[in-house]
């Protein structure tokens, strides 16, 4: 697969179990490389621990510096789900609730419980999301 259509992560792993591998890696914003983060309370810099499957016939060691990669068509799917779809959500419910109803806070407040069931359904789906948004060693 050409390096242009992979995200890679380095990462550090932190615990193999029979077909899975937990890697810590280090999640930046764009600001954590800025040279003048010192001064900006944005800059964020987060550890997260990913679940790789083990690939067969490969044998991994807690502690051992690795790279996981995933499909960067991925990333955008991930951005569209978590992002763009609640939003586009929010804003036709907002617009419909605004014509039904003659509160605009009572419409922004149907706007919002709108994204209740949304988000249920993702946390419902959540293995076959998993499986779908899968990471691999390298």
């Amino acid at each position: 697969m050409n390096n242009r259509d992979t995200i890679r992560h380095p990462g550090t792993i932190v615990n193999v179990k029979n077909n899975k591998v937990e890697v810590k890696i280090l999640n930046q914003s764009a600001c954590a490389n800025c040279h003048v983060k010192g001064m900006c309370n944005v800059a964020e810099m987060e550890e997260k621990i990913v679940e790789v499957p083990k690939p067969p016939h490969k044998e991994y060691r807690e502690g051992e510096r690795v790279e996981i990669l995933m499909e960067r068509s991925l990333g955008a799917r991930a951005v569209l789900i978590g992002y763009f779809l609640p939003f586009l959500l929010f804003l036709a419910t907002l617009i419909i609730s605004l014509q039904l109803v003659s509160s605009e806070g009572f419409a922004a407040l149907i706007a919002l419980g709108i994204l209740i069931p949304y988000y249920l359904i993702l946390a419902q789906n959540q293995e076959s999301i998993k499986k779908t948004f899968s990471f691999r060693l390298e």
